[in-house]
């Protein structure tokens, strides 16, 4: 069976603008006090920001549709938290295309999502 699994932010949704925003937006509010609140910041901003910044990719969710119809499992690879990348596949047309949707719980990305995608890839 064919198995397909797709980066979020830069491959399926178009959200490198609201990415860096934040990120400017953040490094700004914290330049002066100790950076312990700063990933509160970033998720204020980006949040705050994402339906105005984030773009879908034309053919994107076509292509993701196309997969589907020829039995493909498809899945997300991200280590954005769950809520945020749940939201920009619903903004963009992807609820309910993905099979799974590995992605972080806990309050922040911190990094790679690990082994998830291989488990997903030989299930």
């Amino acid at each position: 069976m064919l198995t397909a699994l797709f980066d979020l932010d830069g491959t399926l949704v178009d959200s490198i603008d609201l990415i860096w925003s934040s990120y400017r937006h953040t490094a700004l509010a914290h330049l002066s006090r100790a950076p312990d609140d700063a990933f509160v910041t970033y998720r204020e901003h980006n949040q705050t920001h994402h339906d105005a910044m984030v773009k879908c990719y034309p053919g994107a969710v076509e292509a993701v549709r196309a997969l589907k119809r020829r039995g493909a499992r498809v899945g997300i690879v991200t280590s954005k938290v769950r809520s945020s990348a749940h939201r920009s596949l619903i903004f963009c047309g992807f609820e309910g295309l993905f099979d799974r949707r590995p992605s972080r719980r806990g309050s922040h990305g911190g990094g790679a999502v690990g082994a998830v995608p291989a488990k997903l890839a030989r299930a």
